[in-house]
């Protein structure tokens, strides 16, 4: 079976701008776009579900979605935001029905998901080199569209050293991309197009960064 998670954070309308620097309407309208943008593929996975992982309470706009809304039960309990998204996505993975086998394909909120590409790759754990956008060295991979079978995932999850990778001087990506070199499992070019398009912003510049990668 193979199934889309889409990870959201909520932050308060209140808090949005002093937080981000931006206004909430802009994340909301941000977050919309992405999800019609998954809602086009739906007839390709047996399930789609948002995975909400700061707000416990119920948000319109997710639960107006048409995708169904878990609000996840991890804590945020790590200084290292990355390592907060992948125990979200442990504890969603673990807590409904995913079987050891199944594809989860992982795709952030706000991003806009342009093709099945990814479908199309038979690999346990796919992702691409970052250099494309952040690092020309490739120092790790894209976490913000991949995908795995879900006892891959698990063994990363359970390769994580806690007490090095719970840092802010630390990126998840690198810690993804030394897991899948350790396994031996090809890391696609950072010239292959996946079929996402970012939505990075800049605060201090007041710009959105959109590629297609």
């Amino acid at each position: 079976m193979k199934h889309l998670v889409i990870t959201t954070a909520s932050i308060p309308k209140e808090s949005c701008l002093t937080q981000l620097g931006y206004n909430y309407e802009i994340r909301e309208r941000d977050y919309i776009d992405s999800f019609k943008s998954a809602l086009k593929f739906k007839d390709l996975f047996d399930s789609i579900t948002i995975i909400e992982t700061i707000s416990r309470e119920k948000v319109d706009y997710l639960e107006n979605s048409g995708i169904n809304v878990y609000y996840s039960n991890f804590d945020n309990s790590f200084v290292n935001k990355g390592l907060n998204e992948m125990f979200h996505i442990r504890d969603f993975i673990e807590n409904n029905n995913i079987d050891d086998n199944d594809l989860v394909v992982k795709l952030s909120g706000r991003y806009i998901m342009e093709n099945d590409n990814i479908l199309s790759i038979n690999s346990d754990f796919i992702a691409k080199y970052d250099g494309d956008i952040y690092d020309p060295i490739n120092r790790g991979v894209h976490t913000f569209f991949f995908a795995f079978i879900k006892k891959s995932f698990v063994e990363f999850i359970n390769s994580i050293d806690i007490n090095v990778v719970n840092s802010i001087h630390i990126s998840i990506e690198w810690v993804v991309k030394e897991f899948l070199l350790k396994k031996n499992i090809k890391i696609l070019d950072s010239s292959y197009k996946l079929g996402v398009t970012t939505c990075l912003y800049n605060k201090f510049s007041d710009i959105w960064t959109r590629i297609y990668c």
